[in-house]
C-alpha cells in the first residue's frame, strides 16, 4: 500500500489523518501512536475507498441507515452519537458530516454500541460484495474477513 503512493506521511499538521479529494491519505507521524494508528488508518481509508468502491445506491443505503440511527431513541446509541460528534472537526462541511460519523464508527467498531455495530457489519457485507465485484478471485469469508474488521 505504501509502495503504491495511496499513503503518505507527514509532521507538523494539526490532524491524525486526511483523505485529499484524490483519495490519498494522508497520516501524521506526530500524533499517531500505537494506540490509534490502527483506527485512524481505517477511518481514512473508509474515506479514500468507499464511494470508488460501492455502488452509489450501496453507499446511499449505508449513510441513510446510519442518519436514520441518529434519530434512535436508544440511550446507547445516542451517547455513542453524542461522542462521535464531538470527534469530527469544527470546519467539517455540513454535506460531509455522516461520512465523517461512519468513518468514526469503522474505527470505533469494537466499543460501538449494538446498532452502530450492526451498522459497521452491514457496510463491511457491502464491502466484502464491492471488492468480489472489484477482485473476482478475491475470497474473503470467516477469519480474513474478521481480520478487515478488526
Amino acid at each position: 500500500m505504501l509502495d503504491s503512493g495511496l499513503i503518505e506521511f507527514v509532521t507538523g499538521r494539526d490532524f491524525n489523518g486526511a483523505t485529499l479529494s484524490s483519495g490519498k491519505i494522508l497520516l501524521n507521524l506526530d500524533s499517531l501512536t500505537e494506540d490509534n494508528f490502527a483506527g485512524v488508518l481505517k477511518h481514512e481509508a473508509f474515506h479514500s475507498a468507499v464511494r470508488e468502491w460501492l455502488v452509489p445506491d450501496a453507499y446511499q443505503g449505508l449513510m441513510d441507515r446510519l442518519a436514520t440511527l441518529r434519530e434512535s431513541a436508544d440511550p446507547a446509541t445516542s451517547r455513542w452519537f453524542d461522542k462521535a460528534s464531538k470527534a469530527i472537526p469544527s470546519d467539517t462541511k455540513p454535506q460531509h458530516l455522516n461520512e465523517e460519523l461512519a468513518g468514526y464508527a469503522i474505527e470505533q467498531a469494537k466499543d460501538a454500541p449494538g446498532l452502530i455495530a450492526k451498522w459497521v457489519r452491514e457496510f463491511l457485507s457491502a464491502l466484502r460484495v464491492a471488492i468480489i465485484k472489484h477482485i473476482p478471485s478475491a475470497k474473503l469469508r470467516g477469519r480474513r474477513l474478521c481480520v478487515l474488521a478488526s
